[in-house]
């Protein structure tokens, strides 16, 4: 029986092993350094259950002041998402996959960074598939509502497409010129999921559509040898 999450826990991605687990973030005391100004850092730490690896993250309040905010400064390990090198396929457009490879490069050091290209990038995939709202939110409605046969998605991403609502900052805002690439606060391990959503959403728009493609075009090529008529145009 899968262990369910505890109370207050929150969904991670070990950057060791690349596997999801729950845990509750152990924060340790900020420390204020002497100067002419002053910052405060924090450590979070969680050990994945899968691979035993100690997950690490030193934050620094760069709010100067004003609230409180968090920026990752050093995370330990290196993400095993950029260690990889899991770059877009060469089937997704260059506009698109320009936005994910750059979200792999930058999420280490910075969370929020990643997430808003992440953001641009499901966007700009779901209008490249026609679903043109300015929202995400209004966009991945309308992928669920979707009542053409040969357009509605696989069950499983449907599901995880609908999990993007519930982010929060991430989903809310509206894709304009001016909040295209917005900087948002997300929750630990958003950013991480978001990439895994992409890639999901790549193999449905865009790979697994050209591999069908081209093995439409080698059967036809057969029937044509064969002086037999070419598949349906629907099939």
């Amino acid at each position: 029986m899968a262990r369910l999450p505890e109370k207050n826990s929150m969904r991670l991605l070990c950057k060791g092993c690349d596997t999801h687990f729950f845990a509750n973030i152990n924060k340790s005391e900020p420390i204020r350094t002497d100067g002419a100004r002053t910052y405060s850092y924090i450590t979070e730490y969680a050990v994945c259950p899968a691979c035993t690896e100690l997950n690490l993250s030193i934050k620094a309040d760069v709010s100067q002041g004003f609230g409180v905010t968090w920026e990752t400064l050093a995370t330990y390990p290196q993400g095993a998402l950029a260690a990889n090198k899991i770059l877009a396929p060469k089937e997704v457009p260059s506009h698109i996959s320009q936005d994910y490879n750059e979200a792999i490069s930058v999420i280490d050091c910075s969370p929020k960074a990643a997430a808003a290209l992440s953001r641009r990038c499901l966007q700009a995939m779901l209008a490249d598939n026609g679903y043109k709202h300015k929202n995400l939110v209004d966009q991945i409605k309308t992928v669920l509502a979707e009542s053409d046969r040969d357009r509605i998605v696989p069950a499983s991403l449907r599901e995880t497409l609908d999990v993007v609502r519930s982010f929060g900052n991430f989903s809310a805002h509206p894709m304009t010129e001016v909040s295209t690439l917005q900087i948002i606060d997300v929750e630990i391990g958003e950013s991480e999921w978001c990439l895994e959503i992409l890639r999901h959403c790549f193999e449905v728009f865009y790979v697994e559509p050209k591999r069908l493609s081209e093995r439409k075009a080698k059967l036809n090529a057969k029937l044509q040898l064969a002086g037999k008529p070419p598949l349906p145009s629907s099939i």
